[in-house]
């Protein structure tokens, strides 16, 4: 690696693409809860770079995956970087490692207590009307 030192802290943007405009913004924390479904990131370890797309992502993210990739590589200080798309629920080991605490479940837990809370608001509602 020319001039490029191994003790990278790594790094998390959240990606965003409207008009063209391709925008890499850097997240203060690496935590798997920034990891929104409908939202696409860059995971710079130093070593590797990850173009992670979210399951709800839309269709423009998703599409512009291989884009966002070689935009994100230009900017890398590393002449050779090695490169992944990696979609939700399908991280590689090498990029869940670099949470501290990364959790396989967290979207579905997330997902269940919404629709819990949605039923339960439902059932609790109260018809002024009457």
């Amino acid at each position: 690696w020319t001039g490029y030192s191994r003790q990278v802290q790594p790094r998390l943007y959240e990606v965003s693409l409207n008009a063209n405009n391709l925008r890499f913004t850097l997240l203060p924390e690496i935590r798997q809860s920034e990891l929104q479904s409908d939202e696409a990131y860059v995971l710079d370890t130093g070593r590797q770079v990850f173009v992670w797309l979210g399951d709800e992502a839309p269709q423009h993210l998703i599409k512009s995956a291989t884009i966002i990739a070689n935009a994100y590589a230009g900017t890398h200080p590393a002449d050779n970087i090695n490169m992944y798309v990696t979609k939700q629920g399908l991280e590689p080991t090498d990029f869940t490692l670099m949470f501290d605490q990364w959790d396989p479940d967290m979207w579905k837990k997330i997902r269940d207590y919404e629709a819990d809370r949605e039923r339960e608001l439902r059932d609790n509602e109260i018809d002024v009307d009457k």
